[in-house]
């Protein structure tokens, strides 16, 4: 099975080391990305969540060029600072959360310590058994 000549024309617009074909075994369309020689890397498999295989379209070549990285950055530097940004803010999200839960331990350390120094005022445990 063949894609369409004007998908192909698309696909190449986008990236001319694409390509396209009717994988048999998973039942869909797979664009990869040919490299060097014989080496190609799966860039899309077009499978929608349920299982059934997606018809090449618009939406295919839209997705494409939605995951292009040197378009959407324009530089390895600028990718590599958007990449270090999101994992400064992943970390300060994990530092929060590990300062509010120390907070909470806390909190509740000094109620538990309340509670029995409460408890000790009203029973006089000097005198047990008397």
């Amino acid at each position: 099975m063949q894609a369409p000549s004007w998908f192909l024309t698309l696909l190449k617009d986008t990236d001319p080391n694409l390509v396209c074909y009717w994988n048999p075994f998973k039942g869909c369309w797979i664009v990869d990305r040919k490299c060097d020689g014989e080496v190609s890397t799966t860039v899309l498999v077009c499978k929608a969540d349920n299982g059934d295989a997606l018809p090449l379209n618009e939406n295919i070549i839209d997705r494409i060029r939605s995951m292009d990285a040197w378009k959407a950055y324009g530089s390895y530097e600028a990718f590599h600072a958007a990449n270090m940004a999101r994992e400064k803010e992943a970390t300060d999200k994990i530092d929060a959360t590990i300062r509010e839960n120390y907070r909470l331990a806390g909190l509740d350390d000094k109620i538990q310590l309340n509670k029995a120094h409460t408890l000790t005022q009203r029973h006089d445990t000097a005198r047990i058994n008397q």
